[in-house]
């Protein structure tokens, strides 16, 4: 189930790097407009809003690939105690990215926060905790 839980991060990373508008739909994040052309005048004010926000979003796809990435490499190895830590490590992505979404659009969290119970008890079941 780890396995499964890094390659879905793995994948989410590599969709939200090659498409970071993509990204943004998904998670319900506001995009800002496209120009319209060369003679609007807000063009490059758009343009640089864009920029930025489809490179916050790489940033995202950075971590998500990196963390996706160990979580393999770990699950790789056999390390149960290690890729419970892992899993755990995924989860306080989970809610911060739900405390974001809550802060930026005002909802959405639950689309993050569904996933932490199955990742808790992965991880706990790699810890060796209930039973």
């Amino acid at each position: 189930m780890a396995a499964i839980f890094s390659l879905m991060l793995w994948q989410t990373g590599a969709s939200q790097l090659i498409r970071p508008g993509s990204a943004l739909n998904l998670w319900r994040f506001p995009s800002p407009p496209e120009s319209s052309g060369p003679d609007d005048t807000t063009a490059a004010t758009t343009t640089t809003q864009q920029d930025l926000v489809h490179g916050l979003i790489r940033r995202e796809a950075v971590r998500n690939l990196a963390l996706g990435l160990v979580g393999l490499a770990t699950w790789y190895r056999s390390d149960r105690k290690l890729l419970g830590c892992v899993m755990l490590c995924g989860c306080s992505t989970a809610f911060s990215d739900g405390l974001i979404s809550r802060a930026a659009i005002g909802g959405e969290e639950l689309r993050h926060w569904a996933f932490l119970p199955f990742i808790l008890g992965t991880a706990a079941g790699l810890f060796g905790w209930p039973g």
